[in-house]
């Protein structure tokens, strides 16, 4: 039972909190790659991040991009790279952007690397509610978490 309550207390606001975050992060980003603007920009410096806690190693890569949208209004924003995807400091690379928000929605990456991390972010919200759904089943003692006790 225990586990149960700990995983409704924590699972669903974690699920909640995070599904919220990348949704407001990935949608304008859709929708400018799907019907944006596009735009030459230059990538002005790429940056490597080493870091980790607790025995996790990680390592990201960001892009500073600099780009001009249709109204002439030069804007700088920072693009999280995936793996795979390569950039240097000078490179001219295509940027879409949706014009009532240029500076969040602007992406350098293709309609499907966004649709990929919507399905990412789609496939661990439904994981989280799994875990959520196990955890009131606990509480309800539909499922036991010790099957000796069945």
């Amino acid at each position: 039972m225990r586990l149960g309550i700990l995983a409704v207390v924590f699972g669903g606001p974690l699920t909640a909190l995070f599904v919220v975050s990348m949704v407001k992060r990935l949608f304008p980003m859709l929708r400018a790659s799907r019907s944006g603007v596009v735009v030459q920009g230059t990538v002005l410096r790429v940056k490597a991040h080493h870091g980790g806690a607790n025995g996790f190693r990680t390592f990201s890569r960001e892009a500073h991009i600099e780009f001009t949208t249709a109204d002439g209004e030069r804007m700088t924003y920072v693009q999280l790279l995936e793996s795979g995807v390569e950039c240097r400091t000078g490179e001219a690379v295509t940027v879409r952007y949706s014009p009532a928000n240029p500076r969040d929605s602007a992406t350098i990456k293709d309609p499907y690397d966004v649709t990929t991390g919507l399905l990412v972010t789609g496939g661990l919200a439904l994981l989280f509610g799994v875990v959520l759904v196990f955890g009131v089943l606990l509480i309800l003692g539909v499922v036991h978490a010790d099957p000796a006790s069945a």
